[in-house]
């Protein structure tokens, strides 16, 4: 089965680095994708999930409104709260 999901928008806050007990770098953030369809205009908000080397560049070069293009894949996690959509770029 594919699961690819290719996404350009907008960050939404500025990327936080962290590292997880393993000592693996990750990034978590959120960006924006407009849809305009003739006069109507939507805003996505994507959650993302960055590791590794990109997690590191991310967090160092890109800062809230820079424009990054995302290519990962779609996850679903359930958690106390409900269920959670975001793009996992490993």
């Amino acid at each position: 089965m594919i699961n690819r999901v290719v996404v350009i928008g907008r960050l939404v806050n500025n990327p936080e680095l962290k590292i997880t007990v393993a000592g693996t770098s990750y990034v978590r953030a959120t960006i924006a994708n407009e849809q305009i369809y003739k006069d109507n205009k939507h805003t996505n908000f994507i959650d993302i999930l960055v590791w590794g080397g990109l997690a590191e560049n991310l967090s160092k070069y890109c800062d809230k409104g820079r424009k990054i293009l995302i290519d990962g894949r779609l996850e679903i996690k359930k958690n106390k709260k409900g269920e959670a959509a975001y793009i996992n770029t490993t």
